[in-house]
């Protein structure tokens, strides 16, 4: 059975930080290990603890679950490929404005290293609670499902469409489209149609 990975709606509409495609797979894998108390498996538990939003996962057991052991790199280029990752991660900014007075910045990862034969990583506790916080509603997919798919505009595009795979709809202004699919200002439509 395939990690499912769940989260916010919310969490859609926020750009992704500049990720290559077998890096957001990294990324989507750690959001499947990001769990509330109430949906901690033992699978999960012998992996994350939700009181400390924290991750330690042995390296064999991440380079599986984001099916790197299927990419043609070797252990070396697999764990710089993971160092770069996790270096990105711990940039991602998330930047939103509630209203005309209100704007909010956090950093979404306090940590994440490989130590020895592991991979620790803690989450900020507004991002761990951005994510697991559904009550609102939630984009659920399976992790193994998006690691097939090229492209990172392509696994952008299959996320935003699994949150709307109940109405079969979704709408977006253009720009919108374009902010969260991260396409540079400078494509025309031809290009992207491309």
């Amino acid at each position: 059975m395939s990690e499912i990975v769940k989260y916010n709606n919310d969490f859609n509409l926020l750009p992704m930080p500049e990720l290559k495609a077998i890096q957001m797979d990294m990324f989507m894998a750690i959001i499947s290990l990001t769990k509330d108390k109430k949906e901690n498996t033992p699978f999960l538990k012998k992996f994350f603890n939700p009181d400390k939003r924290k991750i330690i996962i042995p390296q064999k057991k991440f380079i599986e679950l984001c099916r790197l052991n299927d990419s043609k790199m070797d252990y070396k280029e697999i764990f710089f490929a993971i160092d770069d990752c996790l270096k990105k991660l711990c940039n991602f900014l998330i930047s939103y404005q509630k209203d005309e007075r209100t704007i909010y910045n956090f950093v979404c990862f306090e940590e994440a290293n490989i130590i020895a034969d592991e991979v620790h990583i803690t989450l900020q506790s507004r991002f761990y609670d951005m994510i697991i916080n559904k009550k609102f509603g939630f984009t659920a997919f399976e992790l193994a499902e998006f690691a097939e798919l090229s492209g990172k505009y392509t696994k952008t595009l299959y996320r935003l469409l699994k949150q709307f795979r109940t109405t079969g709809k979704a709408y977006f202004e253009w720009e919108e489209f374009c902010r969260i699919m991260k396409i540079p200002e400078n494509y025309r439509q031809i290009d992207i149609d491309q």
